[in-house]
């Protein structure tokens, strides 16, 4: 045992400063980011890191007032965290932020559909939990000190200290980091930066929901409903306006798009197959995930580009988002939502009738329950329930949202004998995870065709648009396709099919090959000859000219060419219109123009 009291000072110092910096590596590694960008960040970013990390220590000795029993707990606390972020990132498809934390309940009824990883990162990841432990018995052994007053005292001024100078470099107005520095290409930031860096900016990103627009200017605006006025550009609509029926349909991708496995295309043959079926591909917010930032881009034709949060249900004010269920209403439509699953998931059973749905059907005690395997809630016995409700809906005309549940992952719930379909090319550990996911995608194929032969019988004139809410969560672990036009990975990989079918007359020519999630309800209501909002009017107008937007500002326009958002790249006023719009209802300040969003 050490004696001399500088001695064990230095000691001291030295054994925080080791585990602390080795709590810092566990928990960027476990984002699945190498330990070797860890190393190469300069000095400053990881000593920022450091001071991260070390909150659970700091905290820990304000209450115990004994370093080795703190050291002991932090250590327990990173450890836990860091397999909790592991798992986060592998089905999840991005690491752990602070918008996540909305959601917990969510993520607890998500993961019940997923099986315990004890792979190898959790393997390393325990040996850095053994080499810290290793390092804090050394230390207990040099340095025998019980709890003290004096040791309280101190960590609680340096744990002061330590949160004030975290507050104003991430949280206050004088913050050196950039509102949203993940966005929704989280890997290089974190690269760059260390993964606690990009969590903590991830909670001032979460208190400042969306971005403020640059040069955001209303008049431009008010200028911009003078100009359609006298253009004329709406359309009159019909006099009797169509049953509008909205899927999106989880997981719905077509793995051959997206990664040229021709299996992929087979699996949704019976779909393609329908006659008088309208098809077509279109990017979504994220890769590999995001159903409720999926639903909020089709149900409110906003994009992401400005929108910071994770789970816009649960953090955005959807009593004042302008939407398809409001416009609708104000059309004399009667809405439905529909969702098998837990009602509480992303606070839709409060975001639905917040949006104007006027019947909500969530939670399991509504949904006929089968199985395949141990896949559950399929997609057949939705769509019979959505039709028994639709057979009881009054004279309105009717719009029926349904988010399905059964592609969710993981792909791992039934045996491999199970499986209606094999690959040929070997995909090594994710070979039996994709045999899955398209075995089950056949059987969504065949309940959607089953479904639209049902609906061939209406006498209702019905629209039917179904689109996929993202690829799977595998999607970035396998080599993706660059075939024929496909330009940039961060675009193939959002990249799913949409379907349309109607048995009435639309103009089939209004919709692309290619397109955006934000577009496809205008593009639907212009098809079939209803009102437009100037907002929906300005998407179709841009649509023509860049069909393609993801929320990250990569664009591509209808030559094929790929372009970035800036005032230097064509097409820079039309799209800073549409953002200025979007930007207008997300502030729904005192400069709100509800005559944007309202039919003419």
């Amino acid at each position: 045992m050490i004696k001399s009291t500088k001695i064990k000072l230095a000691v001291t110092v030295l054994a925080i400063l080791l585990i602390i910096f080795s709590q810092h590596l566990q928990m960027t590694y476990s984002a699945s980011i190498s330990i070797k960008y860890c190393l190469k960040m300069n000095m400053g970013l990881q000593l920022l890191n450091m001071m991260i990390a070390a909150i659970p220590f700091l905290l820990c000795c304000c209450i115990t007032g004994n370093i080795s029993v703190s050291l002991g707990l932090s250590i327990l606390i990173t450890t836990i965290f860091s397999i909790i972020n592991y798992h986060v990132f592998i089905y999840h498809g991005t690491p752990f932020l602070a918008s996540d934390l909305y959601n917990i309940g969510t993520a607890i009824n998500v993961l019940s559909s997923y099986s315990i990883i004890f792979d190898s990162m959790v393997i390393r990841l325990l040996m850095i939990t053994a080499v810290e432990i290793v390092l804090l018995v050394l230390y207990a052994k040099l340095i025998h000190k019980k709890r003290t007053e004096n040791v309280r005292k101190f960590m609680v001024i340096t744990a002061i200290l330590n949160m004030a100078v975290l507050w104003v470099l991430f949280l206050s107005r004088w913050t050196i980091f950039p509102n949203n520095l993940v966005s929704w290409s989280w890997a290089k930031p974190m690269q760059k930066n260390g993964y606690e860096i990009c969590f903590a900016n991830s909670i001032h990103t979460t208190l400042n929901k969306f971005s403020t627009m640059e040069g955001y200017d209303p008049k431009l605006l008010e200028k911009y409903i003078d100009d359609q006025s006298e253009t004329g550009k709406h359309d009159t609509g019909n006099e009797e306006y169509p049953d509008i029926i909205l899927i999106l349909n989880e997981t719905l991708c077509d793995l051959n798009y997206c990664a040229d496995i021709p299996e992929g295309e087979e699996a949704l043959e019976r779909i393609n197959s329908i006659p008088g079926i309208i098809s077509g591909y279109s990017t979504v917010p994220l890769i590999g995930g995001g159903t409720n930032c999926s639903e909020y881009e089709l149900l409110t034709s906003n994009s992401f580009y400005q929108i910071s949060v994770a789970s816009p249900f649960s953090t955005l004010d959807m009593a004042n988002t302008d939407s398809i269920v409001g416009y609708l209403n104000s059309l004399g439509y009667t809405g439905t939502a529909m969702h098998c699953y837990s009602d509480t998931n992303y606070s839709r059973n409060e975001a639905y009738p917040a949006l104007g749905f006027k019947n909500v059907y969530l939670g399991k005690d509504y949904y006929t329950y089968n199985t395949s395997g141990s896949r559950e809630w399929l997609d057949k016995d939705n769509y019979n329930d959505m039709l028994t409700w639709y057979r009881q809906a009054d004279d309105n005309p009717q719009f029926m949202y349904l988010l399905t549940f059964q592609n969710h992952g993981g792909y791992e719930q039934n045996e491999s004998e199970l499986d209606t379909v094999n690959i040929e090319k070997d995909l090594g550990q994710y070979t039996d995870d994709v045999n899955e996911f398209l075995s089950s995608l056949t059987l969504s194929s065949e309940a959607f065709a089953d479904l639209i032969s049902e609906l061939s019988e209406s006498d209702r004139p019905v629209i039917v648009l179904m689109v996929g809410d993202h690829a799977p969560s595998f999607i970035g672990d396998i080599p993706y396709s660059t075939s024929g036009n496909k330009v940039d990975s961060s675009v193939t990989q959002r990249t799913v099919p949409y379907y349309i079918w109607s048995n009435t007359e639309l103009n089939k020519e209004v919709f692309t090959q290619t397109s955006t999630l934000t577009d496809l309800v205008p593009m639907l209501l212009k098809s079939a000859g209803m009102p437009l909002s100037n907002y929906y009017q300005l998407i179709n107008d841009l649509h023509v000219n860049v069909p393609v937007r993801t929320s990250d500002g990569i664009y591509i326009d209808k030559d094929g060419n790929k372009i970035q958002y800036s005032s230097d790249q064509p097409y820079y006023e039309q799209i800073r219109d549409y953002y200025y719009m979007e930007y207008n209802t997300l502030k729904h300040g005192e400069d709100y123009m509800s005559q944007l969003f309202v039919s003419d």
